[in-house]
C-alpha cells in the first residue's frame, strides 16, 4: 500500500469503533458511568501500551498522518489503545455480551493486525498476533469487572478511576503540546522524541497520582499544596534540562495544575457521583 493511503484503514477503524461508542451511549443509561468505564479502559491500555511499547519497543504503527515518524508511531498506537479496543471493551462490557461475543471480537482483532502487517500499516518487532488474540479477551473481562464495580464503588475503586481518568486526560494534553512542539521531555544528552514518550507519561502518573489524591480528600490545603509541588517539579525539571518548554514557567504552569485539581474533582462529583 503506497503511504498516502496508510491512514484510511484507520480511519475506517476509526469510524466503525466510533459508532459502536455513540450507540452505546445512546441506548445506555447512566451515562456517567459508561464515561467513567470508557476513561478508565483507555487509561488502563495506555498503562499497557506504556510498559509493551514505549519501554520495550514491542511493534511500531505507519498510519502516515505526522510526517515525524515518531508522532506518526504514536498516533497509531493513540487511535489503537484510545479507540479501538476500549470503545469495544464499552461496548460489550455495557451490553453485557458474553464470551463468543469476547473471543469473535478477540479474533476480529487478530485479523486486523494480520491485515495492518500484510498492507505495511503495523510492524511488530518481538511482539506476535497471538499475544493480541490471548490478551484482548483479558482485557474485555477486566472492563466487565471494573464496570461492575464503579456501580458503587468503594474509595480504591474511586481512587483508581480518578487516577485513570486524569493519566488519560494529562497525556493526551502532553501529546498535543509535544506535537505543537511546545514541550520536550530528554534525559542527559539524549534529545529524542522515543526518550520523550517514555518520561512524559511518568510525569503524567506523577501529576495523576497528586491530584487524584487532592480530590479524595478534598481539603484546601491539599490541592494548595498538590498546585505548589507539581509546580515545584516543574521549575526542577526546567532547571535540570529534564524538560524544554518554550512557554514561560510561573503563573502559567500554576494556572495549569489549578485547572488539573479542578478537573479531578469535577471528575469525581459528576462522574463518580460523589460529594466535592
Amino acid at each position: 500500500m503506497k503511504n498516502k493511503y496508510n491512514k484510511y484503514p484507520f480511519l475506517f477503524l476509526l469510524i466503525i469503533h466510533t459508532s459502536l461508542l455513540i450507540y452505546t451511549i445512546y441506548k445506555k443509561k447512566p451515562k456517567e458511568k459508561i464515561i467513567v468505564l470508557l476513561l478508565s479502559n483507555i487509561g488502563l491500555a495506555y498503562f499497557f501500551e506504556y510498559i509493551v511499547f514505549n519501554i520495550f519497543n514491542s511493534y511500531c504503527y505507519k498510519p502516515k498522518i505526522f510526517k515525524n515518524t515518531h508522532f506518526d508511531n504514536i498516533a497509531g498506537a493513540i487511535l489503537s489503545q484510545a479507540i479501538f479496543v476500549p470503545f469495544t471493551a464499552v461496548f460489550i462490557t455495557i451490553f453485557e455480551l458474553g464470551w463468543k461475543t469476547k473471543i469473535l471480537f478477540s479474533c476480529y482483532f487478530f485479523g486486523i493486525e494480520h491485515l495492518f502487517i500484510r498492507l505495511g500499516l503495523f510492524k511488530p518487532y518481538w511482539w506476535r498476533t497471538i499475544y493480541t488474540l490471548i490478551s484482548i479477551p483479558i482485557y474485555f473481562k477486566i472492563s466487565d469487572i471494573w464496570y461492575k464495580n464503579i456501580q458503587r464503588p468503594s474509595q480504591v475503586v474511586s481512587f483508581i478511576s480518578l487516577f485513570l481518568m486524569l493519566i488519560v486526560t494529562n497525556s493526551n494534553f502532553l501529546f498535543v503540546l509535544a506535537l505543537i512542539k511546545q514541550i520536550k521531555f530528554r534525559l542527559g544528552h539524549s534529545r529524542s522524541w522515543r526518550t520523550h514518550f517514555i518520561l512524559a507519561p511518568l510525569y503524567s502518573i506523577m501529576c495523576g497520582c497528586l491530584n487524584s489524591f487532592s480530590a479524595m480528600k478534598n481539603r484546601w490545603y491539599y490541592h494548595l499544596s498538590v498546585i505548589i509541588t507539581c509546580s515545584a517539579a516543574d521549575w526542577l525539571l526546567n532547571r535540570f534540562r529534564f524538560v524544554k518548554v518554550k512557554f514561560p514557567l510561573g503563573f502559567l504552569n500554576i494556572g495549569y495544575h489549578f485547572l488539573l485539581i479542578l478537573l479531578a474533582n469535577t471528575f469525581k462529583k459528576r462522574l463518580l457521583n460523589e460529594q466535592s
